[in-house]
């Protein structure tokens, strides 16, 4: 907007709709070239100035999206999405489209405030980052968008899900630390906080049970709190001798926190993680953990938005391989 003109007042100068100017201004389709040209001639003439990259370089793109992310996930301990969303754009522009991106704050989640292109026109999908309200959720998929939700899904929304495949994972990196002669092993993860949670917690169980290993409730810790990573945890008074954390980060603080406590990692206590992230290097013995491939979630995700919109609509959910990296963060038990 310049000199206080809005795209209302363009449709109104011509008598056509906000939805039409919006499209037109972004190049995108559902508008005749003669009236597309009108409505350019007209917001220059009022003083009307359009986002270059929904303008100019519109021309050379074949779709918009729009990455939504909680701003709770934009806190530095949850850098994680931050670097999610910037493979998101990277798989955009790739595949030669255009990116928005909308930090929605808790207030308007609450609210269902939705981001200001969702009813716009000016975007054809939009792929969600982190887990967001079921209530919110629906909100979004009600617009008649592509919604794709990544590292996470939703049963009750129609909507595509692209995940890393958190149960097979687990499973086989609990299986390894049953390899490794570990007989006693924890889970460190707060079931609550989101699905993908709860799949590497279950993933857990199965090697637990196809093992035949015992399960104690004392040996599942909470990794955090209200949406914030615990820096300290409630210990069992008998402790197993690994643990598996439902990500690198909790890991991390996992890790100093049991150091600060006493403990050697891995000479007492060994620990996994999940994702390879950059945390998995920062930890003080580096991490054994699953390497998954955050890039291919992105290029999956870009993917899934525009096989919704030129496809039957059918909401499909994708997993992404991941594989096992050892370091040095588990010790091999002599067995029992």
């Amino acid at each position: 907007m310049k000199n206080g003109v809005r795209m209302s007042d363009i449709a109104r100068a011509l008598g056509v709709s906000s939805v039409t100017v919006s499209k037109a201004l972004a190049d995108k389709e559902g508008v005749g070239e003669e009236l597309r040209a009108k409505i350019k001639a007209t917001a220059e003439q009022m003083g009307y100035s359009y986002v270059p990259t929904i303008g100019k370089l519109a021309a050379d793109c074949t779709g918009t999206v729009g990455a939504v992310i909680a701003q709770r996930y934009t806190k530095p301990e949850h850098s994680f999405y931050w670097s999610m969303s910037q493979n998101v754009i990277q798989s955009l522009k790739k595949a030669r489209h255009l990116g928005l991106i909308e930090i929605v704050r808790e207030e308007e989640e609450s609210a269902g405030i939705l981001p200001p292109f969702a009813n716009t026109g000016r975007v054809d999908g939009i792929i969600v980052l982190g887990t967001m309200s079921t209530a919110y959720l629906k909100k979004l998929h009600q617009t008649g968008l592509s919604l794709v939700l990544v590292d996470f899904y939703n049963d009750e929304v129609p909507a595509s899900a692209v995940t890393a495949d958190s149960f097979l994972n687990s499973f086989r990196i609990s299986s390894y630390l049953y390899q490794m002669g570990h007989r006693e092993i924890g889970f460190v993860g707060s079931l609550w906080a989101n699905s993908g949670i709860q799949d590497r917690f279950f993933g857990y169980c199965k090697a637990l049970l196809v093992h035949g290993l015992p399960y104690y409730e004392d040996w599942i810790l909470e990794d955090r709190e209200d949406d914030n990573f615990r820096q300290t945890f409630q210990l069992p008074e008998h402790l197993p001798t690994a643990f598996v954390c439902n990500c690198d980060q909790t890991a991390y603080h996992f890790i100093r926190y049991l150091q600060s406590q006493g403990y050697r990692v891995p000479e007492d206590i060994s620990v996994v993680g999940f994702y390879d992230y950059i945390f998995a290097t920062m930890c003080d013995p580096q991490l054994t953990t699953i390497y998954v491939d955050l890039a291919a979630m992105a290029e999956e995700a870009v993917s899934a938005v525009f096989r919704l919109r030129n496809g039957p609509g059918q909401a499909e959910t994708i997993t992404v391989k991941g594989k096992l990296v050892c370091r040095d963060s588990v010790r091999r038990l002599e067995p029992m």
